[in-house]
C-alpha cells in the first residue's frame, strides 16, 4: 500500500464504527526504446483513500437517520516522463533503473459528515513537481507478454504488474 493510505486507516481504527476504503496505487506505463540500453517512458499513476467513523450514540437527525461522525478522503495522481537505463537485458529478462520527472497533484478533504475537528495529517502540497527513482525487472513469458516488478521511490515502494510488448507496425 501507500503511506498516506496507512495513515488514514490508522487515524480512524481506534474510533467507534470505523470504515476505510482505498484504490490503488495503479500505474499505467508506455515505454519506447532509444537503444538497447536506454528507453523513454510515459507513466500515469493514481492512488486514493477514504476513511471515517460513525458515533451511533450521538444521533444528529432522525429522518434519515444520521449519526455524528467524520470522514476524510485523499487522492494523488502523477504524470511523469521517465528514462530507463537497461542492463543485463535479453529477449526474456530485463533489469533497469528508472528516473521520472513530471507533474503531480494531491488533495485531501473532510467530507459532508464531518462535525468534529479531529486532527488529520493533511499537509498542503508545496510543489507540483513529481519525481521517482526505481529499480525494475521484467520477465517475458512469451515474446509479447510478461511480468514486471519495481522497487524504489514512487507512489508505491513495491510495484508488481503485467507487461505487454506490441509488435512493430511498419
Amino acid at each position: 500500500g501507500n503511506v498516506e493510505q496507512a495513515m488514514i486507516k490508522s487515524a480512524y481504527d481506534s474510533l467507534p464504527n470505523p470504515y476505510f476504503s482505498s484504490v490503488g496505487p495503479f500505474f499505467l506505463k508506455y515505454e519506447e526504446p532509444f537503444s538497447d540500453k536506454v528507453s523513454f517512458a510515459l507513466q500515469i499513476a493514481y492512488v486514493s483513500a477514504q476513511g471515517g467513523y460513525l458515533n451511533k450514540d450521538s444521533v444528529v437527525s432522525a429522518n434519515p437517520l444520521i449519526y455524528e461522525g467524520e470522514d476524510m478522503s485523499w487522492y494523488s495522481y502523477s504524470i511523469l516522463a521517465r528514462l530507463n537505463w537497461h542492463f543485463l537485458k535479453s529477449t526474456v529478462f530485463d533489469t533497469y533503473l528508472g528516473i521520472g520527472v513530471g507533474y503531480r497533484d494531491a488533495s485531501c478533504s473532510l467530507g459532508k459528515k464531518s462535525i468534529s475537528a479531529m486532527p488529520v495529517m493533511c499537509p498542503p502540497l508545496l510543489t507540483h513537481l513529481g519525481f521517482e527513482m526505481t529499480f525494475g525487472m521484467r520477465y517475458m513469458v512469451t515474446p509479447n507478454f510478461g511480468f514486471y516488478s519495481e522497487i524504489g521511490l514512487a507512489k508505491a515502494f513495491v510495484q508488481l504488474g503485467v507487461s505487454f510488448r506490441f509488435p512493430a507496425i511498419l
